[in-house]
């Protein structure tokens, strides 16, 4: 038995004697379905009428986990931590009870050692991490003379060991260091024991020297400072010895020059929190003026403006606000010193939306002055703080892990039947599922399910066609 088929579809499809195709324009979200129908028209004017209907994929929430992994060497807060080329994590300084000792944790083993000590004390001071893989560990607070030093160290991973570098140009903390895309390190502001400061220097890790280079147009402390997209340097509000501010200043590497920036923050601020967004723009959270702040804004480099977001669901500064690969922000604890109190908050910022989902489950402990840092495992290494109520300086240490998301299949459903008495058309099988792949992608997520046509003659002759419905 010879039985003709032809596609009467709405679109243009692909014909041949062995497959017809239909799009079905849909796409494998949550809750959203895709459907579509397919008509075979046959030699004896007859047609089948199929439809085919895809369910929804749905996606359950991943578990949000806190794990611990070992314990520091020293317990501590206020420390500096530095991602080694090798993915490993150097952490020095801070408040603890040995000033002076420097650790490594191993993401691979989850492990703390303790590498050599470090030359000086340096509390408050910055770690750059430079082209050949060394790192620069430079001013800060020695509590030894109770001022403010402007002594440098080479941390060398090959050896473990701390060798003296060059001196600043002058002592200071609480100041930024950026490493810039030619390989020198910017180091911004600071406060010097007395004052705060505007000056600003260079370090160039090929002649090892330390140049003055330029001046801020304000004095400024408790700032961050933030790369951008094109190389230049956003820094951002302080306080000026004085009064807090809410100003940001921008460095251009090729005159040298700090411009101070016409629009402003709704809020002066300091000791705030400043992330590189996915797109390239800054999200600032917290901080304190006269009181501690939950208000937060974001700048965006390509308007050159700030623009006020939402208020975090606490305030605090002291906390910590961590990239994740998914764009979105992960914000932990904080102090208030409104309260007197440490927090275990543990909450996401999502820019796309502008809003925040609470991690339920949390740290479970409140917490300040501790420091977070994405691995290259994609999980946060959380380390140390302290808890203001108890007084306890922490040496504890956290990995945060968004886990998998559950990802439940939809389903290809497709029916049909017809008749007209010489002839029985039906669907043979065709029920599939819908797998993940592109699921957050529409651009492939396009996923094929074969339908079997079967046509019956009044003999009982069987005849058969395949028909590949597309969902895209």
């Amino acid at each position: 038995m010879e039985v003709g088929l032809s596609f009467l579809g709405k679109r243009a499809a692909m014909y041949s004697s062995k497959d017809f195709t239909r799009v079905c324009t849909g796409v494998l979200f949550a809750t959203m379905l895709a459907s579509c129908e397919v008509n075979i028209s046959f030699t004896n004017q007859q047609r089948l009428a199929i439809t085919c209907i895809t369910s929804s994929v749905n996606v359950e929430t991943p578990d949000y986990a806190f794990t611990e992994t070992g314990s520091m060497a020293q317990s501590g807060y206020s420390q500096t931590l530095v991602k080694l080329s090798d993915g490993k994590i150097l952490i020095f300084g801070g408040v603890s009870k040995f000033e002076q000792s420097a650790e490594i944790y191993d993401p691979e083993t989850g492990l703390f050692t303790e590498t050599y000590e470090m030359n000086n004390k340096r509390l408050y001071g910055t770690g750059s991490l430079l082209p050949d893989g060394r790192v620069l560990l430079a001013g800060g607070y020695d509590t030894t003379d109770a001022r403010a030093t402007k002594t440098t160290e080479i941390y060398s991973p090959m050896t473990g060991k701390f060798v003296n570098g060059p001196d600043m140009v002058e002592p200071k903390y609480d100041f930024t260091a950026t490493a810039l895309n030619n390989g020198t390190i910017l180091l911004v502001g600071g406060w010097n024991s007395n004052n705060s400061m505007s000056s600003a220097q260079i370090y160039n890790p090929v002649s090892g020297t330390f140049t003055t280079v330029g001046s801020l147009n304000k004095p400024r402390t408790l700032h961050t400072a933030s790369l951008l997209p094109d190389g230049r340097v956003i820094i951002i509000g302080g306080f000026n010895g004085t009064t807090y501010l809410n100003d940001a200043e921008i460095y251009n590497p090729t005159t040298m020059v700090f411009s101070l920036l016409k629009t402003t923050m709704s809020d002066t601020r300091s000791a705030h929190q400043a992330v590189i967004l996915s797109d390239g723009r800054i999200f600032i959270s917290g901080g304190h003026n006269t009181s501690t702040l939950s208000s937060t804004a974001i700048y965006n480099p390509s308007t050159g403006l700030f623009t006020a977001t939402a208020h975090l669901p606490t305030a605090v500064y002291g906390h910590t606000a961590t990239l994740l690969p998914n764009g979105k922000v992960l914000i932990l604890g904080g102090y208030n010193s409104y309260t007197n109190l440490s927090y275990s908050n543990a909450e996401f910022y999502d820019p796309e939306t502008n809003t925040y989902e609470i991690i339920i489950k949390g740290l479970g402990f409140d917490v300040c002055y501790h420091r977070a840092i994405l691995l290259n495992n994609d999980r946060v290494l959380i380390t140390g703080g302290y808890r203001v109520k108890k007084d306890i300086k922490l040496d504890s240490a956290y990995l945060f892990s968004a886990g998998d998301a559950n990802i439940i299949p939809g389903e290809l459903k497709c029916e049909g039947s017809g008749g007209d008495g010489n002839y029985t058309y039906s669907i043979k099988s065709g029920d599939g599922k819908i797998d993940d792949a592109g699921l957050f992608n529409t651009d492939s997520a396009i996923k094929t399910q074969s339908v079997t046509v079967q046509v019956v003659d009044g003999e009982g002759t069987v005849a058969t066609t395949d028909i590949n419905v597309i969902i895209d």
